[in-house]
């Protein structure tokens, strides 16, 4: 639906400026016919913070193809964006092409920050809107520009249905980029190289390593940044004193400008320390919801250790089978010389198989294979999406033990153990980086007390857990397993597991059998 007609296809009197400076033309273009539309000084002329003008300088230097931003929130993200995204429509490079520009967010409801900002700009300024007219209808909402030099349009779109692929913009914004998956980062990289001239843009809060600010976080860290990225970061200093007001001004560039409340800062003092400095110091931890706390990453990293499993030595197993488009996980252990479980796992992706399922034939043979190389003394499993496996495996005498996810109760009890080997230190794993992934992907879901089982961070699809599950299950088996005996000269008459063939007690002196 249209919702007005394009009164006037004549070029905006900014098309007569002598500025050549990109930036220099953004920042006098926002403040000439941006108005703020709510809040403090609602409708008067945006006044850019300095940050903003100092960053526009980096993001249009010569060479730049991309450029990031992390900061903490209230530092005016959305509403900068929104105005960035209306001058790259209404005055864009002539030798570029006409405009396309892009705000890119999860959802389509998650748009409503930037690209409703750049609405309301072109709304409020009469120059811009009789020379535009707007979209709307979910899915094809845009803003249309059309005059005798070029045609552009600037729309919203969500992330969550890959609607990106093939995209060739201009100007495309990643807004809240912390909890954006990192393909769309590429998927936009890669349609924005059919296009000579393009700049992607994303800016974001910290999140999880994993999104697209995270993963290009790490790159920043590791100087692997690809030619033409500018990143730029605020926050304050790693494990600083969160009380510290002056270190806020570093996180917090508004607040150093005094245009951010410091008293709502210290009124979120009243959250989590993990919450607080993630979202108000720019700084990153473990999510704040992961199930081994703000310093779960560091806690796994420490259990981090090489070691050789031994062929026919006791090991213990759990496997955690997911549906469609989930993964399955199969983790297995032994126990090492100096009483520590080492952990090592095997995970099936389900993108990899033509109909979206992992191929269970895969898990069945893996498991012969453990067998055949181990003394593999049990197989925890939930029977729910294995069951003729199962069945196929028994026949192969596999030892297997069905461990019902849905008994709350008892998974509890294996959680715990889990827990408990984590932050003592019983454990020890390869550093896999898929494995420490899906350990940190799991947050705590309570249903009794102190009690609590695992579930997907934010319970988003994208956040799979299986191998934390498996690795559970593993280690209860190995904890509980029966204790390996001695068989005692003229004594004990005993198998290596106690309670499989009957003992008959003589006095005489013990001898290792193991």
């Amino acid at each position: 639906m249209t919702r007005y007609g394009i009164k006037d296809t004549s070029l905006g009197p900014w098309m007569k400026w002598e500025i050549t400076n990109r930036a220099e033309r953004a920042i006098k273009f926002i403040e000439s016919y941006c108005h703020l539309f709510q809040g403090y000084g609602a409708g008067e002329l945006i006044v850019l913070a300095q940050y903003q003008k100092d960053w526009l300088y980096e993001v249009f230097a010569d060479g730049v193809k991309a450029a990031i931003l992390s900061i903490p929130r209230g530092n005016g993200k959305s509403t900068f964006l929104g105005a960035l995204a209306t001058w790259a429509l209404f005055d864009p490079v002539l030798a570029w092409g006409d405009p396309k520009i892009y705000l890119i967010a999860y959802t389509l409801s998650q748009t409503a920050e930037t690209y409703g900002a750049a609405l309301r700009f072109i709304e409020l300024e009469d120059e811009l809107a009789r020379r535009s007219v707007v979209h709307y209808g979910r899915g094809t909402e845009k803003v249309i520009i059309k005059n005798e030099l070029f045609n552009g349009e600037m729309m919203p779109i969500a992330s969550e249905h890959s609607g990106l692929q093939g995209k060739n913009p201009t100007l495309g914004i990643i807004d809240e980029a912390g909890e954006q998956e990192y393909e769309v980062w590429t998927d936009l990289r890669m349609g924005a190289q059919k296009r000579g001239n393009c700049l992607i843009i994303a800016i974001g809060t910290p999140g999880d390593e994993n999104t697209v600010l995270g993963k290009l976080h790490e790159q920043y860290l590791k100087d692997d940044l690809s030619s033409g990225m500018r990143y730029l970061e605020y926050s304050a200093p790693a494990n600083c004193d969160v009380k510290d007001e002056s270190l806020w001004l570093k996180a917090n560039p508004l607040l150093l400008e005094g245009k951010m409340d410091i008293t709502a800062l210290r009124d979120n003092l009243k959250e989590p320390e993990a919450t607080f400095r993630k979202f108000h110091l720019g700084q990153w931890t473990t999510d704040t919801k992961c199930w081994l706390g703000m310093d779960g990453k560091a806690i796994w990293d420490r259990l981090r250790g090489p070691y050789d499993f031994v062929e026919h030595a006791a090991t213990w197993a759990g496997l955690d089978v997911g549906l469609s488009n989930d993964t399955s996980a199969l983790v297995w252990i032994q126990k090492r010389e100096d009483g520590r479980y080492h952990a090592k796992t095997k995970i099936w992706y389900p993108e990899l198989s033509n109909d979206g399922q992992v191929n269970t034939q895969d898990i069945e043979d893996f498991i012969i294979n453990l067998k055949r190389k181990y003394d593999l003394r049990a197989v925890a499993f939930d029977p729910a999406y294995f069951q003729r496996e199962a069945m196929r495996l028994e026949t192969a005498r596999v030892p297997l033990i069905e461990v019902p996810q849905q008994q709350q109760r008892r998974m509890a009890e294996y959680i715990a153990r889990l827990y408990n080997a984590i932050i003592t230190g019983e454990l020890s794993h390869d550093g896999d980086e898929a494995f420490r992934t899906q350990i940190l992907n799991a947050e705590r879901r309570s249903f009794s007390g102190e009690l609590y089982t695992l579930q997907k961070l934010d319970k988003k699809q994208t956040n799979k857990i299986d191998s934390t599950i498996a690795l559970a299950l593993a280690l209860s088996e190995a904890q509980l397993a029966p204790p390996e005996r001695t068989r005692l000269i003229g004594g004990w008459l005993t198998t290596k597991k106690e309670g499989i063939d009957s003992a008959l007690q003589r006095p005489g002196e013990a001898q290792d059998i193991r």
